[in-house]
């Protein structure tokens, strides 16, 4: 993927994040699995409650810490940009990989 959000164009939705829950599609988040995952990915927490619309507001932008066999550890950023200190479980199928990385 490219690392200028401004290149990624789905149709006509320029909005990384946008773009990444179109390509995957509504309620889905594709098959991904905990080899796909490596630190320093950037990554979208996508809530059960929003049918994997990956664009909704309760959505939270993160970073993959490490994994181990069972859990992707992600840090989430806090509204003033910056990430918290203690990552957070998460299962797989609830992130979605962005197709930038989050700036530090």
């Amino acid at each position: 993927m490219a690392d200028n959000p401004e290149k990624i164009a789905v149709g006509n939705i320029t909005d990384p994040v946008r773009a990444v829950a179109k390509e995957v599609g509504p309620g889905q988040r594709g098959e991904l699995t905990l080899a796909d995952f490596e630190s320093g990915d950037p990554v979208r927490y996508v809530p059960l409650h929003v049918h994997g619309d990956a664009s909704h507001p309760d959505c939270e932008d993160g970073k993959v810490s490490g994994r181990n066999d069972k859990f992707v550890f992600v840090r989430f950023k806090r509204p003033d940009g910056s990430f918290k200190e203690c990552p957070e479980t998460c299962t797989p199928g609830q992130l979605v990989k962005l197709p930038h990385r989050l700036p530090e």
